[in-house]
C-alpha cells in the first residue's frame, strides 16, 4: 500500500478551471501496472448499481491502471487479475454474464480479497451487503492493506469491542474504512461531523430524520390526516418498506444510525444504550400471518384497530407535524429514537416525499443550526454515495521519488 510521504504543491500538478488543489503522495514502494484495484461484494440492488457506475467510470477513464478486479456474492464470484470489462448492465444479466472473459467460480472471500489486493498500489473492497458475516471480515481485510467502503451498518453499530477492532485494523493496515453511506446514503453526514472535529468546532447536538420510509409515512400523514395503517399500506405499495413493514416500524434501523453518528461525535455507546420508541403495537410484535397470506398486506389489516392512538398523537401536535427522529445529545452523552411533534417553522416540518433531514447544533452554528436535506435512501443514490466514498480514499496523484508524475486519477465526465 501507499506510504504517505508528503503533500506537494508543485506547479507541475494537475489543476482544473476551478482551481482544484490536488493531493500528491510520494512513495518508495514499487509502482504496479494496476494503481487502483476495486472489488465489489454483493450483487443485489446497490451492488448491481455500483457495478454499473464503476464499470462506466473505468471505461471513460481510458486508464489501464484502474481495474474492477472482481465481484462476489453468496452464489459465486467473478475475478479477473487484469480487470473486468463491463459492457452490459448488471441489471440485465447475471454476474457470470457480465464479462465473457471472467466466468463465475465458487465464492471464497479469502481468495477474493487476495485477488483484489495483489499487485496494486491501492486496493478497495466495496461491501454492498447488509450482512453481519461480511462485516466480520473487515479487520482481516484492513490488516491486509485493503481499504473498505460500505453502506453496511453492522460494523459501525456493532458492540464497542468489535468497532474498536475495525478501527485498529485500519490503522495497522495503513488504510481507510469508509462508511459515509451508512447514514443518509449520499448525504455528507459523517463527513460534516469529521470536518467539525478537524476544525475545532464543538458539536452539542445532532438530530435527524434518518429513515426515508418513516419520513414518507409521517410526511403524508401530517399533511393529509389519513389513518396510519392507510399510509403504511401506501408505503408498502410504493416499495418504501421492507417486505415485513415491522422492520421499519420497530425503529432498529434508526437506532443503528444514531449509534454510528454518536460514535462519530465521540460518544462511547452501544445499541442497548439507545432507547427506541417502537411504532409496532405490542400485540403485533410477534404476530405471524396465516399460511398463504401476504405478510405486508395482512399486517396492515392487523394495524387498523390501532389507528386511533396515532390519530390522537397527530391531534396533540396542535397544528404541527409528527416526525420520527433520532437525537444525539453530545453534551449529555445520550441518544434516543422517538416520535415527536414539531411546530410548522421547524426544519423537520418542511420535509418532502422520503427526505432525510439532519440538524447540527454546534458552538459555531448557533443560534442557527446547519441543516442537511435530501434523499437518504434509494439504490442509485446509495451506490453513488459508496462510489464517492471510494474515490475520496484514492490519492489523486502519485509521485515518484524523483518528483515525476506517475499516475493521475482521471476526471469523470458525463
Amino acid at each position: 500500500m501507499l506510504a504517505i510521504g508528503r503533500l506537494s504543491t508543485a506547479s507541475t500538478g494537475r489543476s482544473s478551471a476551478g482551481g482544484l488543489v490536488l493531493r500528491a503522495f510520494s512513495t518508495k514502494l514499487a509502482a504496479h501496472d494496476c494503481r487502483l484495484s476495486i472489488g465489489i461484494v454483493g450483487y443485489g440492488g446497490i451492488g448491481r448499481e455500483l457495478v454499473d457506475q464503476v464499470g462506466e467510470f473505468v471505461k471513460k477513464s481510458n486508464s489501464p491502471a484502474i481495474h474492477l478486479r472482481g465481484i462476489a456474492d453468496i452464489d459465486g464470484m467473478c475475478v479477473n487479475p487484469t480487470g473486468m470489462s463491463i459492457d452490459k448492465s448488471a441489471w440485465d444479466v447475471k454476474m457470470g454474464e457480465l464479462d465473457a472473459k471472467t466466468p463465475m467460480t465458487e465464492a471464497s472471500l479469502d481468495a477474493f480479497a487476495e485477488a483484489v489486493v495483489k499487485d496494486t498500489n491501492h486496493a478497495v473492497i466495496a461491501d454492498c451487503t447488509a450482512a453481519e458475516f461480511i462485516a466480520k471480515q473487515y479487520p482481516k481485510w484492513l490488516k491486509m492493506g485493503i481499504n473498505i467502503v460500505t453502506p453496511n451498518k453492522k460494523a459501525g453499530s456493532a458492540d464497542m469491542k468489535f468497532y474498536r477492532e475495525v478501527q485498529d485494523a485500519a490503522r495497522a493496515g495503513g488504510v481507510e474504512w469508509g462508511y459515509e453511506a451508512t447514514v443518509g446514503a449520499a448525504l455528507p453526514v459523517i463527513l460534516t461531523i469529521q470536518d467539525f472535529k478537524k476544525t475545532g468546532d464543538e458539536i452539542t447536538m445532532v438530530q435527524g430524520i434518518f429513515s426515508g420510509t418513516l419520513s414518507y409515512i409521517f410526511n403524508v400523514m401530517s399533511a393529509t390526516g389519513r389513518d396510519f395503517s392507510d399510509v403504511v399500506a401506501e408505503a408498502v405499495k410504493n416499495g418504501f418498506t421492507e417486505p415485513d413493514p415491522r422492520d421499519d416500524l420497530f425503529g432498529a434501523d434508526v437506532q443503528r444510525k444514531c449509534v454510528i453518528v454518536a460514535r462519530e461525535c465521540g460518544l462511547d455507546i452501544n445499541m442497548e444504550d439507545v432507547p427506541v420508541e417502537s411504532l409496532v403495537p405490542d400485540a403485533l410484535t410477534d404476530w405471524k400471518p396465516a399460511e398463504g397470506q401476504n405478510l405486508a398486506q395482512a399486517f396492515v389489516e392487523e394495524l387498523k384497530p390501532y389507528d386511533g392512538g396515532m390519530a390522537k398523537k397527530l391531534k396533540e401536535a396542535a397544528g404541527g407535524v409528527l416526525r420520527y427522529v433520532g437525537t444525539i445529545d453530545v453534551k449529555a452523552g445520550t441518544a434516543k429514537v422517538e416520535l415527536k411533534a414539531f411546530p410548522m417553522d421547524h426544519a423537520f416540518a418542511g420535509t418532502k416525499h422520503a427526505d432525510n433531514v439532519v440538524v447540527f447544533n454546534t458552538k459555531r452554528y448557533t443560534p442557527q443550526p446547519l441543516v442537511l436535506v435530501g434523499p437518504g435512501a434509494g439504490i442509485p443514490v446509495t451506490a453513488g454515495g459508496v462510489f464517492a466514498d471510494l474515490l475520496r480514499q484514492v490519492p489523486t496523484i502519485w509521485v515518484n521519488a524523483d518528483d515525476s508524475w506517475e499516475f493521475a486519477l482521471p476526471e469523470y465526465r458525463q
